[in-house]
């Protein structure tokens, strides 16, 4: 289960949300775990001075409730198109501050470099940190993952351009062949990467709340 949760601080989270329901999250995230869920992941988007205080408090909250807290670097998907380079906190200045205010945060072994996160624990064995750091780790070229919108549409990238309109083939009576066809192309259209540290990068016009999936 991902579940997205910036802040654990109630005002942060006020702030980023626009509502008081820290404690019904964190309610629900146990619940969760009492089911039992595993692996729960907490995805924390990483803002340089917005989100910075958060890092520590969520490496405490690692090593308190096994949770997975996965740091998210600030891409370029935002709705109100306010991404700038200088307000990403890189994976490796987030493993510095674990690092010096709790424990050495060591790479876990066995990594799939087919999958967007990178994971790391602290020496003793408290705690899991995942990074999945886009904009300093860029992972195109070993991505195999296409997404599939809340509305319909299949994108071979976060930050692709162009979409592939699924609902609309179901919709018009199209068969297997012709599905798979479509998700195939969609596919081999994906490109090499997706530019964000190169001067031809262009913001998607849709939003990252607006793709879902």
């Amino acid at each position: 289960m991902n579940i997205s949760l910036d802040a654990l601080n109630p005002e942060k989270n006020f702030e980023i949300t626009r509502r008081n329901e820290i404690d019904r999250v964190l309610e629900g995230v146990s619940a969760a775990q009492q089911v039992g869920f595993a692996p729960i992941k907490i995805n924390a988007v990483a803002m340089k001075g917005f989100t910075e205080e958060e890092v520590v408090p969520f490496g405490h909250f690692a090593r308190e409730t096994g949770l997975q807290i996965r740091f998210i670097e600030f891409m370029p998907l935002d709705a109100d198109n306010l991404w700038e380079r200088d307000k990403v906190l890189f994976a490796d200045a987030i493993i510095d501050i674990l690092s010096k205010e709790i424990a050495p945060l060591q790479p876990v072994g066995n990594h799939d470099p087919r999958t967007p996160a990178v994971d790391y624990e602290f020496v003793d064995g408290r705690g899991r940190i995942g990074f999945i750091a886009s904009v300093s780790r860029p992972f195109c070229m070993s991505c195999n993952r296409f997404r599939l919108t809340a509305d319909g549409k299949l994108r071979n990238c976060l930050f692709s351009h162009e979409e592939t309109d699924i609902k609309a083939i179901l919709r018009d009576g199209g068969d297997g062949a012709t599905l798979q066809s479509a998700m195939l192309q969609c596919i081999a259209d994906k490109r090499e990467g997706h530019e964000i540290n190169t001067a031809r990068f262009i913001q998607p016009d849709r939003p990252m709340h607006s793709i879902g999936g």
